[in-house]
């Protein structure tokens, strides 16, 4: 990568999670006041308890270890369309243009819902 489009890049992207971040979020161009977007937020409840909780391991690669892993899950359950971002922390949000808009906002809530609530798909970070 050169110079110019890896700093683009660094502007635009979490380092972490590979996932844009909201530099490209506010860059975001948008046709206009009717132009049909969904958003899905996503705060990882009590994610900061999990991290500094009393094993002998590292908060802080615990806890980058659990944001890597939820960022591949949106990105792998996010459907055509849905563009995943870190916000920071343990912030994320799911941008959906694909049209129709309301109808493939709820269908991808569902699938990431199904992905972080199925008992076979819960991980440790997540709250009971």
């Amino acid at each position: 990568m050169d110079g110019a489009r890896d700093s683009e890049w660094r502007a635009t992207h979490d380092p972490l999670t590979k996932l844009p971040n909201r530099g490209w979020l506010e860059q975001l161009h948008i046709d206009g006041p009717d132009t049909p977007l969904g958003v899905v937020y996503f705060d990882v409840e009590n994610f900061r308890s999990f991290a500094w909780s009393g094993d002998r391991e590292d908060p802080w690669a615990k806890g980058d270890r659990a944001l890597k892993d939820i960022a591949a899950r949106l990105q792998r359950t996010a459907l055509p369309g849905t563009v995943v971002v870190r916000l920071g922390s343990s912030h994320f949000v799911a941008v959906v243009t694909s049209a129709p808009v309301p109808e493939v906002t709820a269908e991808q809530l569902e699938a990431f819902r199904q992905e972080f609530t199925t008992p076979s798909n819960r991980a440790a970070y997540l709250p009971r």
